[in-house]
């Protein structure tokens, strides 16, 4: 399930809460990058953290960016089915652009 919602919390606040909430549940942070938008660093950030066969995606969209939301989150589920191939299920939030 994906929402994007507002918040005033800064990036760092909104980091710290998923990281001791997600942490203490036993997903495991798998990547922080800067997201880039139109060639341009507005200050967007993405967190992504992994537990078995399911990711959580975190987005931070800075108020420059002007998308209409602040946080976006996303929960994609991977599964290899027989043969090596890759099923990947995901709603929620598509990259970092606005709705």
């Amino acid at each position: 399930m994906g929402r994007k919602f507002r918040s005033d919390a800064s990036y760092g606040d909104l980091r710290s809460f998923y990281l001791e909430q997600l942490l203490k549940e036993g997903w495991e942070l798998n990547k922080e990058r800067d997201l880039i938008e139109w060639g341009q660093k507005l200050g967007g950030k993405e967190l992504e953290f992994r537990k078995g066969e399911y990711d959580i995606t975190i987005e931070y969209a800075p108020k420059e960016a002007n998308y209409g939301w602040d946080c976006g989150i996303d929960v994609t589920w991977r599964k290899t089915l027989a043969g090596g191939s890759l099923l990947v299920n995901s709603v929620g939030p598509s990259s970092h652009h606005g709705q």
